[in-house]
C-alpha cells in the first residue's frame, strides 16, 4: 500500500508537543529534518529485509556478453530469467568446479551471480546470440523528503516510520533532546525491523 508520510508528520507533531506540522510549530527541528530521520531508517531496514522488491526493464544482452551492470538501487538479484528461461543463482567455486573455462565459455546461459563488489550480474555461459535478461530485485525505495512523502509499503510500516523520527528527533542534541524517549522509540525500531525479517526474508 501507499503510505503517505505526511500523516505520519500529524502523528509525530504531538508527540514533539507540536500543534501543527508547519516548522513554526515544531520549534526544535523542520519537516525536512524529521523526513530526513524517516528516509535513513527506510533505507536502512530496505537493506536488513526484502521489503522493497523491484522489477525493472528487461537488460538487453548481445551475443557473447557475460555481464552488465545492476539497475540503479538495487541491493540484491532475488529471482533471473533469460529469454524467459529461470537461471539458477551460482557462485565462482561452484563455477570453477564445474567447468574450468566458465568465464570464457559460451553456450544458454542456466545460471547467474553477482559481481560482488562491482554491482554486476554475470551469467554461465554467455549467451552466443542476444537475448534479455529479467530480473526481481531487492532494492532502496526512491528516497523521501518534502517533495516526495510517499513510499510503497505494508501497513505497519507507518508504525516503524513514526518510531524512527520519534528517536531521531529526541535523540538529536538540542533542548528538547530526551534520550529516554529516543532509547525507547530506537528499541520499538529495533523490533518492526526484527518482524520485517521475520516476515519478508533477510535482505542480501
Amino acid at each position: 500500500m501507499q503510505i503517505d508520510l505526511s500523516n505520519v508528520l500529524v502523528e509525530v507533531a504531538p508527540l514533539l508537543n507540536a500543534a501543527s506540522t508547519d516548522d513554526a510549530d515544531f520549534l526544535f527541528w523542520t519537516q525536512a529534518e524529521l523526513l530526513m530521520f524517516a528516509d535513513n531508517a527506510i533505507q536502512a531496514v530496505a537493506r536488513k529485509a526484502v521489503l522493497f522488491i523491484a522489477t525493472p526493464d528487461p537488460i538487453a544482452f548481445t551475443a557473447g556478453q557475460a555481464s552488465a551492470p545492476l539497475p540503479s538501487g538495487a541491493i540484491a538479484v532475488v529471482a533471473a530469467s533469460f529469454d524467459d528461461v529461470p537461471l539458477r543463482e551460482a557462485n565462482v567455486a561452484e563455477l570453477e568446479a564445474l567447468d574450468d573455462a566458465w568465464d570464457v565459455r559460451q553456450g544458454t546461459p542456466s545460471r547467474w551471480l553477482e559481481d560482488l563488489g562491482l554491482g554486476s550480474i554475470r551469467l554461465y555461459p554467455a549467451p552466443p546470440v542476444a537475448g534479455a535478461l529479467s530480473l526481481t530485485l531487492q532494492s532502496f525505495p526512491p528516497a523521501v523528503n518534502v517533495a516526495q512523502t510517499f513510499v510503497e509499503a505494508p501497513a505497519p510500516f507507518a508504525g516503524f516510520v513514526l518510531e524512527a523520527i520519534l528517536a531521531g528527533a529526541r535523540g538529536r542534541q538540542s533542548d528538547a533532546m530526551m534520550p529516554e524517549v529516543s532509547e525507547h522509540a530506537g528499541q520499538r525500531v529495533a523490533m518492526y525491523e526484527q518482524l520485517f525479517v521475520g516476515y519478508y526474508g533477510a535482505g542480501g
